[in-house]
């Protein structure tokens, strides 16, 4: 059994596309969503999750099945400068892009540690970039990712392991309304003019994500940080 959370997005579903090529379709996907369900989704479960709220049922399902990957796609964004960024928006952004995932694990553990779950964590380089107006975020990524390494170390005698994507910014619909947000009225514009051109395609990123979920020469990869997305 193969969960997605946050599977409804952009980054979720490019990577249900590619876990589907990879296995010829010979694997049980969960995807969980927030507002709606992957439309053209097939042979893949689809289960409503709000990070803010409870679902303790979802968590009870899951526990009971032989969970042998997580990839975790949660997050939203902020984009406003750190005095303009009341402390109610910044502790949302960490609850839903860091903690999330912390509570997420906390309520799967057991079954993680008997099935030696392999987790693929989606973060960003706003991480360690820490560009302006893009305070709140990577600060919620960068708990996020500290969260994960812990967690790699603390989890490793169970054969748990945990490994964080770090991609730069992705072509995508939450890319352009970031861009939108931020007043660029021309995405390619923004995208060569502040990014020289250098953008992430959804295939390169689910590429990643799966190698390194799937490839047994990874298995005993644990705790690193992937931001390579060239190949």
């Amino acid at each position: 059994m193969i969960a997605i959370f946050g599977g409804s997005g952009d980054v979720g579903q490019a990577i249900i596309k590619k876990i589907k090529t990879t296995l010829k379709n010979k694997c049980s996907i969960i995807s969980t969503f927030r507002k709606n369900k992957i439309i053209s989704s097939q042979e893949v479960e689809q289960i409503r999750y709000d990070v803010t709220g409870q679902n303790n049922e979802l968590m009870d399902y899951l526990n009971t099945k032989n969970l042998s990957h997580v990839f975790f796609c949660i997050g939203i964004a902020s984009k406003n400068n750190l005095i303009n960024t009341s402390e109610e928006e910044i502790l949302h952004l960490i609850n839903v892009n860091a903690l999330s995932f912390l509570n997420i694990y906390k309520s799967l553990f057991e079954t993680c540690r008997q099935n030696k779950t392999r987790f693929i964590i989606i973060s960003s380089t706003a991480a360690v970039n820490n560009r302006a107006t893009y305070g709140a975020y990577s600060a919620s990524k960068a708990m996020l990712e500290s969260l994960v390494k812990t967690l790699a170390k603390e989890e490793e005698r169970y054969g748990v392991t945990f490994n964080i994507l770090q991609p730069s910014m992705i072509d995508s619909k939450l890319a352009r309304r970031t861009v939108d947000a931020l007043g660029y009225k021309n995405f390619n514009d923004y995208v060569v003019n502040k990014l020289n051109s250098k953008i992430l395609k959804l295939s390169q990123v689910a590429k990643v994500a799966v190698d390194y979920a799937l490839n047994e020469k990874y298995s005993e990869m644990n705790g690193k940080t992937v931001n390579d997305f060239e190949g």
